[in-house]
């Protein structure tokens, strides 16, 4: 009996996109924009899948802490397309923020990397380091003191002449003086 060898030879091709059918080509923010005013952040949205829709949500960090997350609009985005997503924040302290995107989609998630933007304040400062307190300093301080005491004076200067005033008349009226 004799023994035949047979190999089978065979490949197996996998078409595999060699970069992700979803990018983030942009990312843009207002900056710089003062405490209080609408931060408009725009992140486009590239896709080169099947149509599907995204959502840009974006991480708001301060000091290394996260501060607040955005999510924008669901938008529909078609094959071989392209679509702006956008996302607000209205920061309420000034300083320097990271804004790190994702946009969520019928394909999982897509993240990119983050901008740095900055917040002033209605001065056109970029704040206090502790974003606490607002120093007044020496020099306003010390013209405060002096206007209240002068104020103080005054009224109690305008009241003794009154009080002075009102005796006099007293006086006068019952003839003793």
């Amino acid at each position: 009996m004799k023994h035949i060898a047979l190999s089978l030879a065979f490949s197996l091709l996998l078409l595999l996109p060699l970069s992700s059918a979803y990018t983030i080509s942009s990312l843009s923010a207002d900056s710089p924009v003062s405490v209080g005013e609408v931060m408009k952040v725009t992140a486009v949205f590239e896709n080169t899948g099947p149509q599907t829709y995204a959502v840009l949500e974006v991480d708001v960090y301060s000091n290394g802490e996260k501060v607040t997350e955005l999510k924008g609009d669901r938008m529909n985005v078609p094959v071989n397309g392209n679509r702006e997503l956008f996302a607000y924040f209205m920061p309420q302290r000034p300083g320097t923020y990271i804004l790190s995107p994702r946009v969520e989609h019928g394909g999982g998630t897509t993240t990119s990397q983050g901008i740095t933007v900055t917040v002033t304040d209605e001065y056109g400062a970029a704040g206090w380091t502790n974003h606490e307190t607002v120093p007044l300093g020496l020099g306003m301080t010390v013209i405060a003191v002096v206007f209240v005491s002068m104020f103080v004076m005054y009224m109690v200067k305008s009241k003794s002449i009154i009080a002075k005033k009102g005796l006099q008349d007293k006086r006068r009226r019952s003839g003793k003086g």
